[in-house]
């Protein structure tokens, strides 16, 4: 058994007379009902260690290595990529079905790009860019 310390405290009547009662219902006492209470209240207040915060199921999320898309960067079109994701999540459009080869950016988003005479992909102009 550890050394405890004596303090006071100062309770509402109400709240006094629930502890009492409770420690009578489970045959215990007011003071260790006042210590689980403080054990149980450092516990939730106590902050998680670093390595444990949630924050860190984060990390990495958008590293996983997707082909580019006709050579284009999703930096330079972050809603074609957007698009692509939510088509293959929903399977539509150009992910309706499985294939070989790739998806091309006229198929994802044919208001912004053409098929070249080279089969690669133009821009087309008035895409709001």
């Amino acid at each position: 058994m550890s050394v405890k310390r004596r303090t006071q405290l100062m309770l509402d009547p109400g709240q006094h007379r629930q502890l009492r009662a409770l420690a009578e219902a489970e045959n215990t006492s007011v003071s260790q009902l006042v210590r689980e209470a403080v054990t149980l209240l450092l516990r939730q207040r106590q902050p998680l260690p670093i390595t444990e915060d949630p924050i860190w199921e984060i990390v990495g999320i958008g590293t996983e290595a997707k082909p580019l898309i006709d050579s284009i960067p999703p930096s330079e079109d972050p809603t074609l990529y957007y698009m692509a994701d939510l088509m293959a999540r929903k399977g539509i459009g150009p992910y309706a079905e499985e294939r070989e080869g790739g998806i091309h950016a006229w198929e994802i988003a044919p208001q912004r790009y053409a098929r070249g005479e080279d089969g690669r992909p133009i821009r087309l102009k008035g895409d709001g860019r």
